[in-house]
């Protein structure tokens, strides 16, 4: 998947996705440069909508890096469905 634009996020760089609930447009994906370093985003009516979740400076352990992501994305998608 290529991503065009989108604020505080490369353009033209590849994203792997990691996590996406069904019934909710926002998908958890991961930066395949390399790094802890994930997004939450979808697309929409402005282009891209992106959150950045950088957990480098905390953690070189990539897979407890990938799990506190991945809690993050569930408390965002219950965050998100709870005001639908």
């Amino acid at each position: 998947m290529e991503i065009k634009e989108g604020r505080g996020m490369k353009r033209n760089v590849e994203r792997k996705l990691v996590k996406q609930i069904s019934g909710c447009p926002w998908g958890l994906y991961q930066g395949v440069v390399g790094g802890c370093y994930f997004f939450i985003w979808r697309e929409g009516s402005y282009g891209l909508l992106g959150i950045q979740i950088g957990l480098g400076d905390v953690s070189r352990n990539f897979f407890q890096c990938r799990a506190v992501a991945v809690r993050m994305y569930d408390a965002f998608v219950e965050a998100w469905q709870s005001i639908r």
